[in-house]
């Protein structure tokens, strides 16, 4: 079991306090959709200004590819946090700072005063944070005297902020802790995992959306140890195709160190009866709007020059759904950000009408957004590739770090 400190238990009078956040969130025109990520950090950022500490927060947005992009810049980030600090009776603004590391960031870091607050620039504007660059580790672990870890929806990735920070302060003796959001995180995950070999026989999986790489590996390994999963997005795509079904443009994630297609078939050889394949969709063609929109069966084949943008569950899926023990989502069955939700819709509905009060969880950015808007009162989690992980290695390497 992990053993981690919390930031309740540190002294953080007159310290500075490097918090690894999540503020990876949705912009459009400049300003953030859905702050959910930002509130969830709130209670952390107060509760060090009230112990006299100095707020560095530190996080990524979007995949800017080891360079400065203005697209992907953090300053867009700062009024959406400010508004939420001032919400919650916090007389401070935070700052952006003109970059992560370097002379005029540690200056800036230097003439901070308790209670002040400044947001780094995006991290991945260095590769190195990607790379877990030791070089940039210590850099950004200059900036700080205590490191706590409250990106959940990022501790399955091997960061130089979510791994390298933490282990060179734990090898110069300096404090490190969980936040509050990664505690809430993992008291809502404990009855997974601790979950009996009984009550993971009455699990309903549900994997979609478009980030695939996590999702992929649970999707593969979650059949053998659970009961019953649901695919629809890019996983779905997958399991399609490795079956040779002709899935016309859909997109599949391509690794040239992972044969996902190989092992997809493989795993729904071994366990079918467990694997709900997408076999209702709804179809269209890209452009700058998705055209000739239309239901189609994945069985007859998708033409080329269509792709899958929704998947519609089988009767025998949401009868599954509405009486399963557990039910876990990990991302949408159509491309949510288009409109396109009668799957996902469909699946809520099915939930509602559940008479076995089960344990709802729902992950990531989009599935949470959508279970706030159709009034489905669940756990909810920031994470969806991390979630997704946790619930099928029971580790996750931003999380081991933390083991005291």
């Amino acid at each position: 079991m992990l053993k981690y400190k919390t930031i309740d238990q540190l002294e953080l009078e007159g310290k500075r306090v490097l918090v690894r956040v999540d503020y990876n969130v949705k912009i459009k025109n400049g300003k953030v959709k859905d702050d959910t990520r930002i509130r969830e950090t709130i209670p952390t950022i107060k509760h060090i200004i009230d112990n006299g500490g100095k707020v560095i927060l530190m996080s990524h947005l979007g995949r800017p590819e080891g360079k400065a992009v203005d697209e992907f810049s953090l300053a867009q980030v700062i009024p959406a946090l400010n508004k939420l600090l001032q919400e919650n009776g916090i007389d401070k603004e935070a700052k952006i700072a003109p970059d992560c590391v370097g002379d005029e960031v540690e200056e800036l870091v230097d003439g901070m005063d308790d209670g002040d607050i400044i947001l780094l620039e995006n991290l991945r504007f260095h590769a190195e944070e990607e790379e877990n660059g030791k070089g940039f580790s210590e850099q950004l672990a200059k900036l700080g005297d205590v490191y706590i870890s409250e990106a959940f929806g990022a501790v399955h990735r091997e960061h130089a902020s979510i791994v390298g920070i933490p282990s060179i302060f734990k090898e110069e003796g300096k404090q490190i802790a969980a936040g509050f959001l990664i505690k809430k995180e993992l008291d809502t995950f404990m009855p997974i995992i601790e979950m009996s070999d009984e009550d993971k026989k009455k699990v309903v999986a549900v994997i979609g959306g478009a980030k695939l790489k996590e999702k992929i590996k649970g999707a593969i390994k979650f059949p053998k140890e659970y009961g019953y999963e649901i695919l629809g997005g890019m996983p779905g795509n997958v399991f399609s195709s490795a079956l040779g079904r002709k899935i016309g443009s859909s997109h599949i994630f391509e690794d040239d160190n992972e044969d996902y297609r190989g092992k997809a078939k493989e795993a729904y050889e071994k366990y079918k009866d467990k694997i709900a394949l997408p076999e209702t969709v709804v179809i269209g063609r890209e452009g700058e709007a998705w055209s000739d929109v239309k239901d189609a069966k994945v069985s007859d084949g998708i033409p080329d020059g269509y792709a899958i943008i929704d998947t519609i569950p089988s009767a025998e899926a949401l009868s599954r759904v509405k009486q399963a023990k557990f039910i876990f989502v990990f991302g949408t069955l159509g491309i949510y950000e288009k409109g396109f939700t009668k799957g996902t819709e469909a699946l809520v509905k099915a939930i509602k009408e559940n008479k076995n009060k089960p344990y709802v969880l729902f992950c990531g950015g989009d599935s949470v957004e959508l279970a706030n808007k159709m009034g489905l009162n669940v756990n909810t989690s920031t994470g969806g590739g991390s979630a997704i992980e946790l619930v099928t290695y029971r580790k996750l390497p931003g999380l081991d770090v933390l083991n005291d």
